[in-house]
């Protein structure tokens, strides 16, 4: 905690609870990540189309 304090201190408040969020939303997106791959690999849902022409079908 004490080497903390400091680091708080130089890149301030916001910043550090913004790393704090994204360090505990890591492994939530991960696991996000790998049900939306289970789920295009059983064909459930379709892959994302990177063509604008295809997406206003």
């Amino acid at each position: 905690m004490e080497m903390l304090l400091p680091f708080i201190s130089d890149i301030g408040f916001p910043a550090a609870i913004t790393f704090y969020l994204l360090y505990r939303i890591e492994g939530k997106l991960d696991t996000l990540n790998g049900s939306i791959q289970k789920l295009q690999s059983l064909s459930i849902i379709p892959p994302a189309t990177t063509s604008r022409e295809e997406k206003f079908r």
